[in-house]
């Protein structure tokens, strides 16, 4: 349906090579509670991006996963 696809591209925009893309995509798969998204908002903890970093964690919180990361944190540099 419209939602699945467009969270399918909010995925794709979350890899982009613009930072500020990452990070609107990450905060808008939070928003649009997209918990099948965590895999991509986890990967999104380890970008070259100090923002999209945050915006990862933040939509990662959101979505109740805190639990889940565990020391994923601890590799963010």
């Amino acid at each position: 349906d419209a939602a699945d696809a467009f969270a399918e591209h909010l995925a794709r925009l979350a890899g982009s090579g613009e930072h500020t893309v990452r990070s609107a995509a990450v905060a808008a798969l939070a928003t649009a509670r997209r918990y099948d998204a965590r895999p991509v908002l986890a990967r999104r903890l380890r970008d070259g991006d100090a923002g999209v970093q945050a915006n990862a964690l933040e939509a990662l919180e959101a979505l109740g996963a805190r639990a889940r990361l565990g020391c994923a944190l601890c590799n963010i540099s």
